[in-house]
């Protein structure tokens, strides 16, 4: 199956079902992040000890890290349909050369082949393994 025959209106259909979801996940956590701080004004301090502090702290930072998340996904999906409109969709952006349908069955958003995201995925690990490394030897941790 060539980038040109893909199944462009299912492919379409997916992403649309997947940003309903993203749309609903997102509106619970902002939801759920607001109660948990207007909870916290009324009773005009962020917890009675602690440990709680540090647990309504974690849970908000997870809240937002999901938010972010989701945000990020919402950009890919944004990708992947300016790519359709291009006529470029299951077209690596890198090389060229075709994604394999099965790749974009299991990731509808994906812009590289799989050699392509490989390669990308071993440039930017050194970089952060030796980030975590300095910060180990400045830090002593």
């Amino acid at each position: 199956m060539s980038a040109t025959t893909l199944n462009l209106p299912a492919f379409r259909e997916r992403l649309l079902d997947r940003l309903s979801e993203i749309d609903q996940k997102l509106a619970h956590l902002k939801a759920e992040l607001a109660e948990a701080t207007d909870s916290q004004l009324d009773e005009g301090t962020l917890a009675n000890h602690p440990a709680d502090e540090a647990t309504d702290m974690l849970l908000a930072e997870t809240d937002l890290s999901r938010i972010y998340d989701l945000f990020q996904e919402q950009r890919d999906i944004a990708g992947a349909f300016e790519r359709m409109e291009l006529g470029v969709f299951g077209i690596c952006t890198d090389c060229g050369a075709e994604i394999d349908p099965g790749r974009l069955d299991i990731i509808p958003v994906a812009k590289r082949c799989l050699t392509c995201q490989i390669k990308k995925e071993e440039r930017t690990r050194p970089v952060r393994t030796q980030r975590r490394i300095g910060m180990e030897e400045t830090f002593r941790v």
